[in-house]
């Protein structure tokens, strides 16, 4: 796993995409105001940054709409256990909350199917932070979510990938 602070250059750039971008509801998600963007927007500077970690270009479908797509989790949605991790051997989760707003985090689990996982890890949300990890050999779970728009809630963008 690798934690990366200060990702982008102008994360605020990055973040405004959402403002024009169109909402679906996020699979596996509990609570109505958990949404994704129903296409993605990767860069030329986050796959070169992500390309920079791996020491080689990620690989992915362009067509299965899982690289650079947004999410935002309103404060009506409770945390959930990450239900995608079948679909790559990566994830990768860009934080654009703006700093006064952040809360939470991701928490990676021991015995995730258990009703009691325990908590091996917590990264907590910070502004432009990535956090880079193999979803599909460590089980991981989001905290709740808040705030109750993109603008103003938990926003991230989520590149899963080879």
């Amino acid at each position: 796993m690798e934690v990366v602070d200060g990702f982008h250059a102008d994360p605020d750039r990055v973040r405004h995409v959402v403002t024009g971008a169109e909402w679906t509801p996020l699979s596996g998600a509990v609570g109505a105001g958990a949404l994704r963007t129903r296409q993605c927007f990767p860069t030329t500077e986050a796959t070169a940054g992500l390309t920079a970690l791996l020491g080689r270009e990620p690989e992915f479908d362009a067509g299965a709409d899982a690289f650079g797509f947004y999410t935002f989790v309103s404060a009506g949605s409770a945390a959930h256990t990450e239900a995608d991790t079948a679909r790559a051997n990566w994830a990768a989760v860009l934080y654009l909350t703006p700093p006064h707003l952040c809360s939470g985090g991701i928490s990676f689990l021991r015995d995730a199917e258990t009703e009691a996982p325990e908590i091996t890890m917590h990264v907590p949300i910070r502004f432009n932070r990535l956090v880079l990890f193999r979803p599909n050999r460590v089980p991981h779970r989001a905290s709740a979510g808040f705030g109750t728009d993109p603008l103003n809630g938990r926003l991230t963008q989520v590149f899963l990938f080879n």
